[in-house]
């Protein structure tokens, strides 16, 4: 402890370090740490204005790479529609399958009756990239009463197929987090508790991931588990607190082979060579300026933002755990 725990936080967490201890290590194990959200607690508005478009009566795609929350999202829709709501996800089926006995299947699943009112939510449409008529099958279940989401996954190479397939939906690619939403990711097992982040470890925390809830919560539950030699004993935790961890090479590489594979696919799938070229360029470089990049080919970068643009028109990496990743790549090369 820097200057002790105050009498109202020994109270709450624990009197002893044992107690202390304990307590940490039952809330650690409360974050998701990239698994589905079912109620969300971040990007409300997001979630709204993907349900204004479906009750306006346009479909909707759902856009972003691994990991970004578009499952998520696609879940929680269900709040803002109380009828009867479908869940889908076609990945299972596969490619084998007739056009004719795809739409079969996923008739019985959504249980189509005209006129009902209903809500489909259609997952992993990109394990179907390869077939536009299955795609077209999916297009198809557009009907009066149907409100109709596809969360349909980024990668360069299957861009354009999914773009031609659902072409004239309304496209939300899942936003980053702000630094309130970093907050209540990073606090949300220790409501009502003491337990806190000041404003500064909020930004580090922030920073760090690139505003991806998966990695939020990664950071934290290293930070805060007692077993781990980042833990302090306290209530309060600063920049410096996060500094620690993201300073140890040990840590942040046993956090990466742990729960930051998503950086591996992200990279050697969703990314082509020239993203990848793109990413190893302002790794070695520091940022690359407007002038040196195709805008058509930036354009996706930033919508799934592992690229951010800057007051001067320059493009950085977008995360300083995704950076660290992409140097690592450059060195090993």
């Amino acid at each position: 402890m820097r200057e002790g725990l105050a009498e109202g936080s020994q109270e709450a967490i624990g009197r002893s370090v044992e107690e202390r201890r304990s307590f940490f290590s039952e809330r650690v194990g409360r974050y998701e740490r990239g698994l589905l959200v079912r109620e969300s607690i971040v990007r409300l508005d997001q979630e709204r204005a993907v349900a204004d478009s479906l009750r306006a009566g346009r479909p909707v795609v759902i856009r972003g790479v691994w990991r970004a929350g578009k499952t998520s999202l696609g879940h929680a829709l269900r709040r803002n529609f109380p009828g009867p709501f479908v869940h889908e996800d076609v990945g299972p089926y596969g490619t084998e399958l007739s056009a004719e006995s795809f739409r079969a299947s996923l008739a019985e699943t959504v249980d189509e009756r005209p006129g009902d009112e209903r809500t489909i939510v259609i997952d992993e449409a990109i394990a179907l990239a390869d077939r536009p008529d299955l795609l077209g099958v999916i297009d198809d279940l557009r009907a009066p009463g149907v409100r109709l989401a596809v969360v349909a996954h980024w990668t360069r190479n299957t861009d354009q197929a999914m773009r031609r397939a659902f072409d004239g939906y309304d496209a939300h690619f899942v936003r980053l987090l702000t630094r309130d939403e970093v907050r209540l990711v990073a606090l949300r097992p220790f409501v009502g508790t003491p337990v806190t982040f000041t404003d500064a470890a909020v930004d580090r925390l922030a920073d760090l991931s690139g505003g991806r809830a998966l990695e939020v919560q990664l950071l934290c539950s290293a930070l805060l588990d007692p077993s781990k030699p980042f833990w302090r004993d306290d209530a309060t935790f600063d920049a410096s607190d996060v500094d620690r961890l993201s300073g140890n090479e040990i840590a942040m590489r046993q956090l990466a082979d742990e729960g930051l594979s998503h950086y591996r696919k992200v990279y050697d799938s969703a990314f082509d060579e020239e993203d990848r070229a793109l990413f190893r360029s302002i790794a070695e470089n520091g940022g690359a300026a407007a002038g040196d990049a195709d805008p058509a080919r930036v354009r996706p970068l930033l919508d799934i933002a592992y690229l951010r643009s800057e007051s001067d028109g320059s493009y950085r990496t977008n995360g300083e755990l995704f950076e660290r990743f992409v140097r690592s790549r450059v060195q090993n090369s």
